[in-house]
């Protein structure tokens, strides 16, 4: 019988601070601030990706928004499929880990 997934377990899901999204997404937190305050993320239907906001006005990131990023980033070529694909195998990694992972 295989463990039931912390996520199913819990009801909860890991979120990134917004420093911990930049390493994940492998770029500056400079370079993440700069597009989200412009909304440059969006997602194909042109919805824009905005990150969630803690009580005290903090943002941070859940892996669903970091994977619609990733995407975005590569349709508008600013990321090639390898980073594309970087991005995803260290969320792969986090939720497997059940937590943030490491920089790649």
């Amino acid at each position: 019988m295989m463990p039931a997934d912390s996520t199913e377990v819990t009801g909860l899901e890991p979120t990134y601070s917004a420093r911990e999204a930049a390493i994940v997404l492998t770029r500056s937190y400079s370079w993440l601030d700069q597009r989200v305050r412009k909304c440059e993320f969006t997602q194909p239907d042109g919805t824009v990706v905005r990150p969630l906001r803690s009580p005290g006005g903090y943002r941070y990131f859940t892996v669903e928004m970091l994977r619609d990023i990733a995407t975005c980033c590569y349709r508008h070529r600013w990321f090639s499929f390898r980073e594309l694909k970087s991005v995803f195998q260290a969320l792969a990694l986090a939720d497997d880990h059940g937590a943030a992972a490491d920089a790649p």
